[in-house]
């Protein structure tokens, strides 16, 4: 399997990420609405669940037009390993639909957005 990987120092726009068919989206605990939640926070709360539950473990859904999208917290409590841990699993996913690339959002940090 061959996937293309890159890095922009910018967050990509919601418009720029509906065209990447495979995103996997992290975020800080103290945001309530990552890129992309009209799509994530239905999903939350038709599982009767609460955003923070993503600290534990990743959400993906297919978005209106088809592509994948993960969505996983980053807690400040966790240690590097355990957020490995989880970003390996929401990689499971993804990886079983053998994607030629996958844009990987860290928006856990402040950065520019990019078109």
């Amino acid at each position: 399997m061959n996937i293309k990987i890159g890095q922009n120092s910018k967050i990509p726009s919601e418009l720029a990420l509906k065209k990447n068919p495979h995103t996997i989206v992290l975020f800080n605990e103290k945001q309530s609405s990552p890129l992309l939640s009209r799509s994530l926070l239905p999903i939350i709360k038709r599982q009767g669940g609460k955003i923070s539950d993503l600290k534990k473990s990743a959400i993906s859904a297919e978005l209106d037009n088809g592509n994948l999208v993960t969505w996983l917290m980053v807690s400040d409590n966790k240690s590097t390993f355990q957020i490995q841990t989880l970003l390996r699993k929401s990689f499971e996913k993804i990886l079983s639909e053998n994607p030629k690339s996958i844009v990987i959002v860290n928006e856990s940090k402040k950065h520019e957005e990019w078109d």
